[in-house]
């Protein structure tokens, strides 16, 4: 792939919070302001809807920084956790949190709802 100047990361099974730079806290601002419009979802409404809710001026460039910020900052974490390196207890609290809620793949959304929603 690297021949065509494509690279293919993967992420950890199960982690949303890792995915991409934070593409799973975007997904699930989108899916959040799709559920709060007032819109008809019907026919070509449908499309403008879901247009809308991916668009630019739902996901502003400050707000997706702010969503890989958070995504490299677990990624931090998890690789503290996974090399036993000294973490604070405000690291370790998150790991654990996330650890228990982890029993397969789930959404940004679920998990995280509360710090997507303060960038709304």
């Amino acid at each position: 792939m690297l021949s065509r100047g494509h690279l293919f990361q993967k992420s950890p099974k199960g982690h949303p919070e890792l995915a991409g730079g934070g593409v799973e806290y975007c997904w699930g601002k989108s899916k959040i302001h799709f559920r709060r419009s007032k819109k008809d979802r019907k026919g070509k409404n449908l499309e403008a809807l879901i247009r809308e809710s991916v668009s630019a001026s739902n996901l502003k460039l400050s707000t997706v920084r702010k969503f890989a910020r958070k995504a490299a900052d677990m990624r931090r974490i998890y690789k503290k956790y996974k090399n036993n390196e000294k973490m604070n207890l405000a690291d370790y609290e998150v790991v654990e949190r996330l650890y228990k809620i982890c029993k397969a793949h789930r959404s940004a959304l679920d998990q995280f709802t509360s710090f997507i929603n303060k960038t709304i």
